[in-house]
This record gives C-alpha cells, sequence and structure tokens, in this order.
C-alpha cells in the first residue's frame, strides 16, 4: 500500500510540472484532470511505473480535453456543464479508453463491426 500512495505521489508531482508547462491552464481545470486522474489511477491494478504513465496520460488528457468536453456537453444537451467537472470525467474516463484502443483484439473486434455495420447499411441497396 505504501508504495501505491508513493506512486501516486510522484505521479501528481509530476503531473503538476507538465501542467505549468502547459502555458497556464486554468488551475481548476488541472485540479480536475488530476482528481480523475488519480481516481483512475487508484481503481487500476497495473504495477507502479506503468500507473505514473497512466497518470500523466490521464491528466494531460484531463487538460485539454476539458474545454471541448464541456463544449460538447453544452451543445449536445443545453447542459452548461464548468470545465473542472469535464476535466474530472475526461481524465476518468481516458485510462480505459486508452487501454481498450491498446488491445489489438478490441481494436480487431470494433473494425468488425464497423465492416458489418457498413455493409448491412450500404451492401443492401442494389441501386434502389
Amino acid at each position: 500500500m505504501p508504495s501505491t500512495v508513493t506512486g501516486v505521489a510522484i505521479g501528481a508531482a509530476s503531473g503538476g510540472a507538465i501542467g505549468g508547462l502547459l502555458g497556464g491552464p486554468d488551475y481548476g481545470v488541472m485540479m480536475g484532470a488530476a482528481i480523475g486522474a488519480v481516481a483512475s489511477v487508484i481503481a487500476s491494478r497495473d504495477n507502479n511505473c506503468r500507473k505514473i504513465i497512466l497518470f500523466l496520460l490521464a491528466f494531460m488528457c484531463g487538460v485539454l480535453i476539458a474545454s471541448p468536453l464541456s463544449d460538447l456537453i453544452l451543445e449536445l444537451w443545453g447542459v452548461n456543464v464548468n470545465q473542472r467537472i469535464a476535466a474530472i470525467i475526461s481524465a476518468a474516463f481516458a485510462i480505459p479508453v486508452i487501454l481498450f484502443a491498446s488491445s489489438r483484439e478490441n481494436m480487431g473486434k470494433v473494425a468488425r463491426w464497423i465492416s458489418e455495420l457498413i455493409s448491412s447499411r450500404f451492401g443492401g441497396r442494389n441501386g434502389s
């Protein structure tokens, strides 16, 4: 357990350093991204080195995706979501999405599903 806490602390310090290098994003967004990344990393069962890498990826995703995600939610549902909340959401969901996308088996399933979807939608229309 102490090694996990140490790994998360090192990851948080690294994330803060990277956030400082990004050039002045909103501190609330950075804190939201850190919260989402920590929540996602704590739930993972990987080793500490991989947790640090995943934390950094999730933190960067949270900071970079917060504003577009907030705008997308406003456009789709008409709900004004604070960018801090959008940063938490995007950082928390970044790791599962990254791990899903990194699996060749999953990507093969997605490619087959898209292929079947295209052929069922456009393959059965014989000129009509």
